[in-house]
């Protein structure tokens, strides 16, 4: 499994963010799972920024970001 989800993130990482998010937000992910995956991924935030901004944890984000890229990594 974490293969799959090196291998997202890794193509995530290679686009460019107007190519990237319309991508990430077609896999219909719960709010904040996207959010994270964007703002991160795509955009190339820090999680500690992440966190700060929208009042979370900085494991929550973690989870977050785990948990968008598991799913998007079934699915493939």
């Amino acid at each position: 499994m974490q293969e799959k989800t090196f291998a997202v993130r890794a193509m995530l990482r290679r686009m460019a963010p107007c190519k990237s998010i319309p991508i990430i937000q077609a896999y219909l992910l719960p709010e904040e799972e996207e959010m994270v995956l964007i703002e991160h991924e795509a955009r190339g935030k820090s999680l500690q920024k992440i966190a700060l901004e929208h009042n979370m944890s900085i494991e929550t984000v973690k989870r977050r970001r785990r948990s968008a890229l598991e799913k998007i990594a079934n699915s493939i």
